[in-house]
This record gives structure tokens, C-alpha cells and sequence, in this order.
């Protein structure tokens, strides 16, 4: 029986670690392994000078481990941007002074729309998108995205700055130690977030 996601998707001390949830790490991976995921990684305020690839132009901590183990994972990915939206993370841009914290509910729910936009030319093939982004981010996008029938997993939902430091520190540590086929051993506690979703409404809470 699988543990309750809802226990351990809302608990801002779980990092993903637990006997319990290395079972459903190694079970879930049998049967996700093959199925397409996307990664949203958001922007952050610490930025380079000049422009260069988007990918190395946020300098902080968080996102450099962020972008280091999404791309541990071997999985497509993507990042949000308060000024630009949707970003391949190639693409080569200026720094810039905008965040979604000085947006209002309305101007959120525009960048949200614009990025699904964005993103619906970009999600063919894939089943299941994983956000790794404060609740601002979240807010619209995360029910736009259940309603396009994808599947969507916060796997920091609900950790406080330095836990999420911690948590991808952990997830990175456990990538660099596997091999072959065994890399897309990527979210262990995020797939049982993702069956539950199927049965009950999108969360909203942060």
C-alpha cells in the first residue's frame, strides 16, 4: 500500500529520504520510467551583468541547484520567467528586474495564461509536469495545467527556503550515484503525488 501523498506532499521536514518513500522511489520507477515528464524551474532575483543563455544567467544557490539536478535527470526542461514567461533554457537573454511578488492577482493570472499558452506548443508527448517554484508561480498555472488533463507535481510544496536547499541538495546527491537506465529514478515521492491527483481536485495551497 502506498503512503498517504497527502501526508508527505504538505510535511515541510519530509525530504524525501524515509524507508517508506525509498519503497515507493523504487516501485514507482518501474512504472514511470518510460512516461514523459517536463520540469518548470522558476526564475530567481540574483543575475549575472550581461546577457548570456538563460540557464547561467540566475546565480543563485537555489537555482544553481535546481538547474544541476534537473539536468541530472536526463528530462526536458524549462524555466519561468517574471519577464519573459516560458524560457528554453538556452535562449539567450539580458538580465532584468522583475518578480511575480509585485504582481497583482490579475497580473498573475496574465503571466499564467501567457506561459499555459507557451506551453501547450511545447507539451506534445508529455504526461506529466513537475514544478519546482514558490507558490506565486503556482497559483494559476498549477490548475491550468490539471485542467489540459496533465499530471502536475510540487515536490518542495509546503518547504520553507532552506529546506528546499536541503531537498535538492539530498535528490542531487542520490542522482549522482545512479547509472543507466537508473536516472530517471528523478522524484521518488512526486509519482504517488501524481496518482492520488487523478482522484481528487488540483491543491492549491502552498
Amino acid at each position: 500500500m502506498l503512503p498517504d501523498p497527502e501526508r508527505w506532499s504538505s510535511s515541510p521536514d519530509f525530504l524525501g529520504g524515509s524507508p517508506e518513500n525509498m519503497s515507493l522511489f523504487a516501485e514507482t520507477n518501474r512504472t514511470r520510467s518510460n512516461e514523459a515528464i517536463l520540469y518548470l524551474v522558476s526564475c530567481t532575483s540574483g543575475k549575472c551583468s550581461t546577457r548570456m543563455p538563460a540557464k547561467f544567467l540566475y546565480t543563485s544557490d537555489w537555482f544553481q541547484k535546481a538547474r544541476a539536478y534537473v539536468e541530472s535527470t536526463g528530462r526536458p526542461w524549462l524555466i519561468l520567467s517574471a519577464k519573459y514567461g516560458l524560457l528554453s533554457p538556452e535562449r539567450i537573454i539580458k538580465p532584468y528586474n522583475k518578480t511575480l511578488n509585485e504582481m497583482s492577482k490579475f497580473e498573475l493570472c496574465l503571466w499564467s495564461c501567457k506561459v499555459l499558452g507557451d506551453l501547450e506548443r511545447r507539451l506534445d508527448g508529455i504526461d506529466f509536469v513537475v514544478i519546482l517554484a514558490g507558490k506565486s508561480y503556482r497559483e494559476f498555472l498549477e490548475s491550468g495545467l490539471h485542467d489540459r488533463g496533465f499530471g502536475v507535481c510540487v515536490p518542495m510544496r509546503g518547504l520553507r527556503f532552506g529546506e528546499q536547499l536541503s531537498w535538492l541538495k539530498k535528490h542531487l546527491s542520490r542522482q549522482d550515484t545512479l547509472t543507466g537506465t537508473s536516472r530517471f529514478h528523478d522524484v521518488p515521492e512526486c509519482f504517488g503525488e501524481l496518482d492520488a491527483a487523478q482522484s481528487r481536485p488540483a491543491e492549491t495551497d502552498g
